[in-house]
C-alpha cells in the first residue's frame, strides 16, 4: 500500500472519531414511487397530527419513518381538482379543472404519470370513485387506470357514493404489484372511504357507532397498513419513495359546513402530507408552509428528472420541491398559497370563496371578507378583518397580485363528455353546469349567510329521488323565499314538478333560471328534455335554438337539437346538427351514433359507416348497435359486417 493512500485512510479514521458517519444515510435515487391519496381525511384525525383517538397507527408509523409536513394545504377542497393539482404541480385555475364531475382536465396538461412513463416507469392507478373516472382526464400516462366497480348507480347513495371499498382497492393494487416485472414503478392508490356517507364496515361500524367518520378513517388506515406491509414483504420499501396525502378534509358541522367544497377553512383545506424518501430524514416534522402542489416537483427532484415545460405556453409547475427539507432539514422557501372553490357559485349561484394563506395568516375573499391569525387561532373562530384593517389590507393586496398572476396563466375549463343520464344524476347531487356563469347579473350571496340551506336541500333531493315530489317542492319553495335566484333550487324545483307531471308549473322556474343564468346550458338541456318527454318537440327545438344563440359552440346543444329533429324524423335537419356536434371536438359517443342512424335514413351509407365506427371506437358497444332496428339494414351489408367483426 503506498504512503499517500495510508495517509488518506488515516485521515478518514481520525474524522470518524468526531463525526457520526454511521448515522448518515446514503443519498440515492429512489427506484419506485408510491402515492397514496386519502379522500376527505382531516389532518386532526391523524395521530401524528395531534389526534389522541388512535385511529391511524399505520400513518403514524410512516410519519415516524419519514417526514411530516404539519402545515400543508390543498389549493381546492374538491376531489377531482385537488388530484389534478397533485399530479401536475399546478393550481386548478391554471390546469383548468376547477369542479367535480362536469369538467375535464385538458389533454395538453402534463401529468407526473406521463413524465415517469416516458422515463420507463411502469405506471398504475387504482381509483375508487367515479369522480376520478377516466372521463375526467386524469387517466393520461398510465399503463393501468383501474376504474372498475366505481360507476355510480341510482341507488340510495347516488352517483359518487357507490365507491369501491378500500379493501377491494388495495386488493387490486397488491395484484398489480405482484404481477409486475423488474421495471421501476409509479403506483397511485386512491382510497375514498372517509367521504360521506360515513358507513364503515364491521368491526369499525360497531366500534365507532357514535363517530362513523372516525370509523371510516380507522378502516382506511388499516388498508394503508396492508399496502405498506406488502411493499415491505416484497423488499421494495427501502428503495421506494412514498407520498401520502389527503385531497381535502371535511367540515363535520364546523363553520356550518357538514361536508366540503363550500368554504376554505382549515377543516377542509389543511391536509396531512407525509413523505418518505430513501436516504431521507426519519421522524422529522417540517412546520414551514407546504402544499399538495409540491408533490410532483418533489418526486421529480428526488428522481433527478427535469420538470416538463408546459404544452400550452402558460406557467409550468407552480409547486416547489420539498426534497431539501426531506433530505437535509432545509427550510422550505417562504411563500403564500392561493386557495379557491367555485362549487358554491357553480352549484348555488353564491359567491365563490378565494383565499391567501401565509404561514400564520389567512385572508378570505368574500362579500364579507375574513382574516384569521392561524398561529393563535387555528380553528378560525376569531375573525379579525375589521379589528386589524392594516394587516387585512396587506394580505388583500398580495392576494390581488397573486390572483392577477394566476389569471394570466389560467387554463380554459373543458366540459366533460358525459351522457344525459349521468348529467341528471350530477344535478341530483348539486353539480350544475360545472362552471360559474359569466353573464349573470346576479350578485352572489356570501355563503356564510346561506350555507345553512345545504342540509335541508339534501333532504329535499332525497325526497325527490324517492318520488316524494310534494315534500321536495315544499322545501324548495321555502328555500326560494330565502334565495330566489338559487341555481340548484331553481333546477331541482323545475325537475321535481316535471317529474310529477306538472310541466306547466315547472316552466316559470325554468324560464326564471335561464333569465338569471343565460349561459348555463344545463337549464336549457333539462327544460328541453322535459318538453320532449311531454311530447312538446316543437317547444323543445325552440329552447335548444335559443341556447345556441347564446352558446353557438355548445356541442351538447347541437346534439339535443339533432335529437329533437330526429324524433320527428327530420333526418336531414338532424344530421346537420349532429355533424356540428361531432365536429366541435367533444368525445361524446351519442352524437356519432345518432348521426349514423340519420345518415342511413337519408341513404348515405358511407357517412353512416364512418359515424358508426367513431361510436364504436369510443364505446366498443356493439350490442346497442345490433339491437337497434334502425340499423338492421346496415348489418346485411359486407362493409358493416366487417366493421362489426373488428369490435366484437
Amino acid at each position: 500500500m503506498n504512503r499517500r493512500l495510508v495517509l488518506v485512510l488515516a485521515a478518514f479514521a481520525a474524522l470518524a472519531v468526531f463525526f457520526p458517519w454511521g448515522r448518515l444515510r446514503p443519498v440515492s435515487v429512489p427506484r419506485n414511487v408510491l402515492m397514496i391519496t386519502i379522500d376527505t381525511l382531516r389532518a386532526d384525525r391523524v395521530g401524528s397530527y395531534g389526534s389522541k383517538a388512535g385511529l391511524t397507527p399505520h400513518l403514524d408509523a410512516l410519519a415516524a419513518d419519514g417526514v411530516r409536513f404539519s402545515t400543508a394545504y390543498t389549493p381546492v377542497p374538491l376531489t377531482g381538482p385537488s388530484h389534478a393539482t397533485m399530479l401536475t404541480g399546478r393550481y386548478p385555475r391554471t390546469h383548468g379543472l376547477l369542479n367535480n364531475g362536469t369538467q375535464v382536465l385538458p389533454e395538453d396538461e402534463i401529468l407526473l404519470s406521463e413524465v415517469l412513463h416516458e422515463k420507463g416507469f411502469q405506471t398504475g392507478a387504482i381509483v375508487s370513485a367515479l369522480v376520478l373516472a377516466s372521463t375526467f382526464g386524469l387517466n393520461q400516462g398510465w399503463d393501468l387506470y383501474y376504474e372498475e366497480d366505481i360507476a355510480g348507480t341510482t341507488g340510495r347513495h347516488g352517483l359518487w357514493y357507490d365507491q369501491r371499498p378500500g379493501d377491494k382497492t388495495v386488493d387490486r393494487a397488491l395484484t398489480w404489484l405482484t404481477g409486475e416485472g423488474d421495471r421501476p414503478f409509479f403506483l397511485w392508490v386512491h382510497l375514498f372511504d372517509p367521504h360521506d356517507p360515513f358507513e364503515p364496515p364491521s368491526p369499525y361500524k360497531e366500534k365507532y357507532a357514535k363517530a362513523p367518520y372516525d370509523g371510516e378513517v380507522a378502516f382506511t388506515d388499516a388498508q394503508v397498513g396492508r399496502l405498506l406491509e406488502q411493499i415491505k414483504s416484497m423488499g421494495l420499501y427501502d428503495n421506494t419513495l412514498i407520498v401520502v396525502a389527503a385531497d381535502h378534509g371535511e367540515g363535520l358541522g364546523e363553520h356550518k359546513e357538514e361536508f366540503h367544497g363550500i368554504f376554505l377553512y382549515n377543516t377542509t383545506t389543511h391536509v396531512p402530507l407525509i413523505i418518505r424518501v430513501p436516504g431521507g430524514r426519519r421522524g422529522a416534522v417540517v412546520d414551514d408552509l407546504a402544499s399538495t402542489l409540491d408533490i410532483t416537483p418533489t418526486v421529480l427532484d428526488a428522481l433527478r428528472i427535469p420538470q416538463p415545460d408546459s404544452k400550452r405556453g402558460s406557467a409550468g409547475i407552480q409547486g416547489i420541491s420539498l426534497l431539501p427539507a426531506v433530505m437535509k432539514g432545509a427550510r422550505v422557501p417562504a411563500r403564500s398559497l392561493f386557495l379557491e372553490t367555485i362549487y358554491p357559485s357553480a352549484s348555488y349561484g353564491w359567491a365563490a370563496p378565494r383565499a391567501l394563506v401565509r404561514p400564520s395568516w389567512k385572508w378570505i375573499d368574500l362579500p364579507e371578507a375574513e382574516l384569521y391569525d392561524l398561529s393563535r387561532d387555528p380553528a378560525e373562530l376569531k375573525e379579525l378583518h375589521t379589528s386589524d384593517p392594516s394587516r387585512a389590507s396587506d394580505l388583500r393586496a398580495e392576494y390581488q397580485a397573486m390572483k392577477a398572476d394566476l389569471d394570466d396563466s389560467a387554463g380554459s375549463a373543458q366540459t366533460a363528455a358525459i351522457d344525459d343520464e349521468t348529467r341528471d344524476r350530477l344535478i341530483s347531487l348539486g353539480y350544475i353546469g360545472g362552471e360559474q356563469s359569466t353573464t349573470s347579473t346576479r350578485v352572489g350571496l356570501d355563503p356564510k349567510k346561506v350555507a345553512f340551506m345545504t342540509t335541508p336541500l339534501r333532504i329535499a333531493m332525497t325526497f325527490q329521488k324517492n318520488g316524494k315530489y310534494a315534500d321536495a317542492v315544499f322545501i324548495y319553495e321555502k328555500a326560494l323565499e330565502v334565495d330566489p335566484d338559487n341555481r340548484l333550487v331553481l333546477m331541482q324545483m323545475a325537475q321535481a314538478l316535471s317529474a310529477d307531471g306538472r310541466l306547466d308549473a315547472a316552466v316559470p322556474y325554468f324560464e326564471h333560471a335561464i333569465a338569471v343564468y343565460p349561459d348555463v346550458e344545463e337549464f336549457y338541456r333539462t327544460y328541453g328534455l322535459a318538453c320532449m318527454n311531454a311530447g312538446r318537440v316543437d317547444q323543445a327545438q325552440g329552447i335548444f335554438k335559443t341556447a345556441l344563440a347564446t352558446m353557438p359552440t355548445s356541442a351538447h346543444m347541437h346534439f339535443l337539437l339533432g335529437l329533437a329533429r330526429a324524433q320527428v324524423k327530420d333526418w336531414t335537419g338532424a344530421a346537420e346538427e349532429l355533424e356540428l356536434a361531432t365536429g366541435l371536438g367533444r368525445k361524446m359517443p351519442r352524437p356519432h351514433y345518432l348521426l349514423a342512424v340519420c345518415r342511413l335514413q337519408i341513404g348515405d351509407e358511407t357517412g353512416a359507416l364512418a359515424s358508426l365506427e367513431e361510436y364504436l371506437k369510443l364505446t366498443h358497444d356493439v350490442e346497442t348497435a345490433l339491437r337497434d332496428p334502425r340499423l338492421a339494414a346496415a348489418w346485411t351489408k359486407p362493409v358493416f359486417q366487417e366493421l362489426l367483426k373488428r369490435y366484437l
